[in-house]
């Protein structure tokens, strides 16, 4: 009977973990990573442009232009897909260690995060239009909320998924976002 209270205790202990800021896998849930977002994909055809780096794990962004202070560079491991039909979905990463976005670093500011920090390393980029040379993606930004533009990272993997939906895709993303061009 002492053993089989400890082996319970075991199973009470196990089953009440807090809710994880990480994700414990190396493999993206949800739907598979559409392989032709894998590349480097810019919005003009040279490098050191807007754009994106997509590996099977990871997603990297770059604003393009440090010159211009948005300081908006991150990197994350992907941590889900979700396909909504055969060219849009959405991809949510987890910012790796050093990822974050650079504008959450002392010295660097954007005007409209300025005094919001950031909630949590989940993040959500939405695709649309993917064929073989061209994609649309779209890093989230929340155009309703207050103070506008804040930060819609979360704290937690099952936010993130709740939070980043077919059905929620228009309040994070609106107005013209510039097409990608797959980088030779």
């Amino acid at each position: 009977m002492k053993y089989l209270w400890m082996v319970l205790a075991l199973f009470l202990l196990w089953g009440c973990q807090d809710p994880t800021d990480t994700v414990d896998t190396d493999e993206p849930l949800g739907d598979p990573l559409d392989s032709r977002l894998i590349g480097t994909w810019r919005s003009l055809p040279k490098m050191d442009a807007e754009g994106y780096d997509i590996s099977d794990t990871i997603l990297a962004y770059t604003d393009g232009d440090e010159e211009q202070g948005w300081d908006f560079d991150y990197e994350g491991t992907i941590r889900y897909t979700k396909r909504f039909n055969d060219t849009d979905g959405v991809i949510i990463i987890e910012y790796t260690k050093d990822g974050w976005p650079k504008y959450t670093e002392a010295g660097h500011t954007v005007s409209a995060y300025v005094g919001t920090p950031i909630p949590g390393p989940f993040f959500g980029i939405y695709y649309s239009g993917l064929n073989a040379d061209s994609v649309t993606l779209a890093n989230t930004t929340t155009l309703d909320s207050d103070p506008p533009y804040a930060p819609p990272e979360t704290k937690t993997f099952e936010e993130a998924i709740e939070k980043f939906t077919e059905q929620t895709r228009n309040r994070f993303v609106a107005g013209l976002a510039i097409p990608q061009r797959r980088y030779p």
